[in-house]
């Protein structure tokens, strides 16, 4: 089977749960890529241990807790899980997964692994890609560039939350400043100054997030104590 590119199958509802398609593409892949999300990297102690594995890439993916719970208030299945809507459950988790990132990198030889931050990617969406396409050895696809400014140059077209057309430039304001109130903005940045201040997060108060700050880089700090962990 010759694999064309990312969208040979995007608007192909046979192939999506196709088992056999998916088996032979793999198979016949030099990488496989893997996506998780509300993970930790604990889970993954048994494959990490496992001689087998000899050239696992691991990208911790990263997100202002702020925005996070501000995107998961949106979500109306979100709101009847007590640990979707607890900002200490999931930066708990992030801390988890912070302490395992400096574990997994100082003592795994057969494991390579690097922190990426959302506001990062999407600042400079390109070189974030061409850095990660370097950490993970892979040649990118021609149409990657395409399939790029198709994702991130329009609007949500499909009104979904789990969607991956975003447009980039409103990604880059402050959204969830409009979202949480006075009480959530306090109770997030108490549960989560740890971590905060790990990946570079800048706590504030309701009064400057309101009317001082406009962007996600105002309240990103680009020098922050895991920035050796980062691209």
């Amino acid at each position: 089977m010759k694999i064309v590119g990312f969208d040979q199958y995007e608007n192909d509802d046979i192939h999506l749960f196709n088992k056999t398609i998916h088996q032979i593409i793999c198979q016949s892949s030099s990488a496989i890529i893997i996506k998780t999300i509300r993970f930790t990297l604990k889970n993954l102690s048994s494959l990490i241990l496992s001689k087998s594995i000899n050239n696992m890439k691991i990208i911790f993916l990263v997100r202002d807790p702020r925005a996070v719970m501000s995107s998961r208030y949106k979500l109306s299945w979100c709101l009847h899980n007590e640990n979707c809507t607890d900002s200490r459950v999931l930066c708990d988790r992030i801390q988890a997964n912070i302490e395992s990132l400096k574990m997994i990198k100082n003592s795994m030889k057969n494991i390579s692994i690097i922190l990426l931050r959302y506001e990062d990617l999407i600042g400079d969406i390109w070189k974030s890609t061409n850095s990660l396409f370097k950490f993970l050895e892979i040649v990118p696809n021609p149409s990657l560039d395409q399939w790029i400014r198709k994702h991130t140059l329009a609007n949500d077209f499909l009104l979904n939350p789990h969607s991956t057309y975003r447009n980039i430039k409103s990604q880059q304001t402050i959204g969830w400043r409009e979202n949480l109130s006075y009480e959530d903005l306090l109770d997030i940045q108490y549960d989560c100054s740890d971590v905060m201040n790990e990946l570079g997060y800048r706590l504030t108060n309701y009064r400057s997030i309101k009317s001082k700050f406009q962007t996600i880089f105002e309240v990103v700090s680009f020098d922050f104590p895991l920035k050796i962990y980062s691209l």
